[in-house]
């Protein structure tokens, strides 16, 4: 066996910006192109969140993979992702853009126990038998990024700050959670406890 790792997410969804050709391409934000619903998503390696630049670290390791699995005397890939609808999705973007056309088989690790392991190498599946739950991640990878990219653009603009309001799925129901227990602590009357 050729062991190596996918740290999280090499391929993230592309900015609004790259679905459209190079020449239209909107230079700031505007309310002109909200809300975006693009025809077919795409995915890209994975950028720094400041820089906007391409992640070095995640491009290094995807070419490895990639040179890994393209390998003579590589036979199959087995797939081990983490054993959820995000671990699906991680590793199939890879197997798609590394252009993989050898067998895929799943291990599927509920504990990760030398006894659990070895059980599970003995019983490995096509990893066809898990496409509805990549079908399920992907779902949720396309209507985190529709609720997050267009909610921050439209906050962002709405409130005519330099600064930009990052909205989201998870982020949102988190930050209203710390404020109303900020608020909670505020106006807390201490009071005799019998």
């Amino acid at each position: 066996y050729i062991v190596s790792y996918a740290f999280g997410h090499l391929f993230g969804l592309a900015d609004v910006e790259s679905y459209f050709p190079k020449t239209d391409r909107p230079e700031k934000w505007s309310m002109d192109i909200l809300p975006f619903f693009p025809e077919k998503f795409k995915f890209e390696i994975r950028k720094d969140p400041k820089t906007k630049k391409t992640d070095t670290g995640a491009k290094k390791q995807f070419e490895i993979l990639k040179k890994l699995i393209g390998r003579d005397d590589v036979e199959a890939v087995v797939h081990c992702g983490d054993a959820d609808r995000e671990g699906e999705v991680i590793v199939r973007l890879i197997l798609f853009y590394a252009k993989c056309q050898k067998p895929v088989y799943r291990l599927w690790l509920p504990e990760q126990t030398a006894n659990t392991i070895r059980q599970e190498m003995r019983n490995l599946k096509p990893d066809s038998e898990y496409d509805r739950l990549y079908e399920e991640g992907l779902a949720r990878t396309y209507m985190d990024w529709l609720y997050g990219i267009n909610l921050t653009r439209f906050v962002t603009l709405k409130t005519e700050e330099p600064v930009t309001y990052n909205m989201g799925r998870v982020l949102t129901p988190i930050v209203e959670a710390i404020y109303e227990r900020d608020l909670e602590i505020r106006n807390f009357i201490p009071v005799k406890y019998w």
